[in-house]
């Protein structure tokens, strides 16, 4: 329902000097599709205070 769009883009300069290697994007195991997420529930990632998330 809400496509994400990734734009990605390099200045030839950093190529030529081999600064343009890929970085894998993996799934954050947390994820959660239903999940809404709250400046509170954030904070309680951000100091690891969540043992199971609502």
């Amino acid at each position: 329902e809400r496509p994400v769009r990734l734009i990605s883009a390099i200045n030839r300069i950093y190529e030529k000097f081999g600064l343009n290697d890929l970085e894998q994007i993996e799934d954050a195991p947390e994820y959660q599709p239903g999940l809404i997420l709250t400046p509170e529930l954030i904070q309680q990632y951000l100091t690891k205070k969540v043992s199971e998330p609502a």
